[in-house]
């Protein structure tokens, strides 16, 4: 009996404080998705900086950028949440070419600072037709388009 007065009573109190317990729960939900820090690792950095260039500062390069071992075969993630911050696999990142990992930089800024999502369209030659292709292109496809995907950064509008 003593056991059911028990649940009773944390009924009673769930309900004349649910708006406080769901507050709590979701500032938890949203604080153990922050990033530890609110910077970009200086490993990348100068791929942001290339890209803030390269795009003639139409991407800012402000986004926090934090590496984190992710699961295959992500290279890098936009989140989404009370701040938008880039989570970069290093091991994978490390693993491409110096203008690949500015297209993969510039990838996650273009999710991340302007809310542009994945452009399924293939060339004739099968090579993407966007830096906005959802996965990572081959190193051939960055060679022979390298100018295309600049223009792309110059005209991308946030």
């Amino acid at each position: 009996m003593n056991g059911q007065k028990m649940l009773i009573g944390l009924k009673k109190w769930y309900l004349r404080n649910r708006i406080k317990v769901l507050g709590v729960l979701f500032i938890f939900a949203i604080l153990i998705n922050i990033p530890p820090t609110f910077e970009i690792d200086p490993k990348v950095k100068k791929y942001v900086d290339e890209v803030v260039i390269l795009s003639r500062g139409n991407l800012r390069g402000k986004t926090p950028i934090m590496l984190t071992k992710l699961e295959d075969p992500k290279i890098a993630t936009c989140h989404f949440t009370a701040i938008r911050y880039i989570k970069v696999d290093p091991k994978a990142f490390f693993s491409y070419s110096e203008k690949e990992r500015t297209l993969i930089i510039a990838h996650e800024l273009m999710h991340c600072e302007c809310g542009i999502g994945h452009k399924e369209k293939l060339l004739k030659d099968l090579c993407p037709s966007s830096i906005m292709y959802p996965s990572t292109t081959f190193p051939s496809c960055t060679k022979k388009h390298w100018k295309r995907y600049v223009k792309e950064l110059r005209e991308v509008d946030c």
